[in-house]
C-alpha cells in the first residue's frame, strides 16, 4: 500500500488527503446533532485545507525518486527536491582531495557520497560537502 501511495501524482495525493479529511471533519460535526450542514461543510472544507496545507508543507506530496543502494534489495523513495529558483552560489571553499585512508578516518559508514568513475579514477563526494554554499 505504502508503494502505491507514493507513486501516485503528488496531487492526487493531496486531493486524497484533503477528501479524507473532509469526510472525517463531517462524520465529527454530524454527531452534534444540529442542522446547520452548510457551517459543517465550510468548517469540513477548512479542516481538511489545513491538513493539506501542513502535509504539503512537510514534503508529504513531493515527487518521489526512486533509489536502488549498493548492497540493499529494496527500493527506496527519495524526495526531489527543486531548485526554489534563487540564483545558487558557488562552494564556499575548493575541494580538498584526500586519500581513501583519510576518508576512512573523516567520513562516517553511513555517510552518503557521490561515486564517479571517468578515465579510469575514481572518486567519491560526500553530499553533506556538496550542499555547502557560501553567503558573501
Amino acid at each position: 500500500m505504502k508503494t502505491y501511495w507514493i507513486k501516485l501524482p503528488p496531487r492526487t495525493r493531496a486531493l486524497g488527503v484533503f477528501l479524507a479529511t473532509f469526510v472525517l471533519a463531517m462524520l465529527g460535526l454530524s454527531i452534534t446533532g444540529d442542522n446547520t450542514w452548510e457551517w459543517d461543510a465550510l468548517f469540513g472544507i477548512y479542516i481538511g485545507g489545513l491538513a493539506t496545507y501542513f502535509l504539503a508543507r512537510w514534503g508529504t506530496f513531493a515527487t518521489r525518486v526512486a533509489l536502488i543502494l549498493p548492497g540493499q534489495e529494496l527500493t527506496t523513495y527519495e524526495k526531489f527536491r527543486k531548485n526554489p529558483g534563487r540564483r545558487r552560489r558557488g562552494p564556499a571553499e575548493p575541494a580538498e582531495f584526500i586519500d581513501p585512508d583519510e576518508a576512512n578516518e573523516e567520513l562516517l559508514p553511513d555517510d552518503r557520497v557521490i561515486g564517479v568513475f571517468h578515465n579510469e579514477e575514481a572518486a567519491a563526494y560526500p553530499l553533506a560537502a556538496l550542499g555547502v554554499r557560501s553567503f558573501k
